[in-house]
């Protein structure tokens, strides 16, 4: 089994000695294999939401609450604060501690936007704490070898269930 995984990376899984693989995927619609992967995904960003959740500052109010999982479009979830409804004030005070605001911004951190003229003189703001990066650094290769053990059993299931006979 070979795999590619990473901040910005898909999961990219390769079988082999699986001889009616193909076979069974050709046969069967998209939706079947989507519930196995999606659920895989799932145990393992799990332990980076456990993680996360303990060290997400006090201060920061109700964020915790909008830590979660959310499932994307196609074969993906999205992990991290939730950004929709009553939970974007929680996200903007999490991303403000996280990165720091003002004249204290995280350097190593990509501002989509740079600071407005009229503030460019004011100094101070929320210091970075960095807590996000800090808890998938510590969490990763967790996550990698939860994801890689689940897939395999949850492949192993499926394969079983639908193997072409």
């Amino acid at each position: 089994m070979k795999k590619t995984y990473g901040y910005n990376n898909p999961v990219e899984v390769e079988f082999k000695g699986l001889e009616n693989v193909n076979e069974i995927f050709e046969k069967l619609p998209s939706k079947y294999a989507k519930k196995p992967i999606l659920a895989t995904l799932r145990k393992g960003a799990r332990i980076f939401v456990r993680d996360l959740r303990s060290v997400t500052p006090r201060k920061t109010g109700n964020t915790r609450k909008a830590i979660g999982i959310k499932n994307g479009k196609g074969i993906s979830i999205s992990v991290g604060f939730r950004t929709t409804g009553s939970y974007f004030p929680a996200w903007s005070k999490a991303y403000w501690m996280n990165y720091g605001t003002l004249s204290n911004r995280d350097g190593s951190h990509h501002f989509i936007k740079a600071r407005k003229p009229g503030t460019q003189s004011w100094r101070g703001g929320i210091r970075p704490l960095v807590f996000v990066e800090s808890s998938w650094n510590r969490t990763q290769s967790q996550v990698d070898k939860t994801i890689m053990a689940e897939l395999q059993n949850e492949t192993v299931k499926f394969l079983d269930k639908y193997a072409v006979k």
